[in-house]
């Protein structure tokens, strides 16, 4: 019988609101070279596949920030404990 394959799960204990705004603007600036370049080409259609790739970027953002894993210290050693205790 195949065993069930370990998925790795990543908690955030802290991220500094420089981090945070940094991230959020490197993403607003990616969406903006994709556009760029599709303006600077004068091309129609990598106008929208940058606009398409820049929207589902967004959207993959927001599922990751829906995803509660933000955690204080005593909150992530008792998550670790139960992963430790279900092994």
């Amino acid at each position: 019988m195949a065993e069930k394959p370990v998925v790795p799960e990543i908690i955030i204990i802290k991220q500094p609101m420089l981090q945070s705004i940094v991230s959020d603007a490197v993403t607003f600036a990616m969406g903006l070279a994709l556009l760029g370049v599709g303006i600077a080409a004068g091309s129609s259609a990598m106008q929208w596949v940058g606009a398409i790739s820049f929207f589902l970027c967004v959207l993959t953002r927001g599922k990751r920030l829906l995803k509660d894993n933000r955690f204080t210290i005593p909150q992530a050693r008792a998550r670790l404990d139960e992963l430790e205790a279900g092994q």
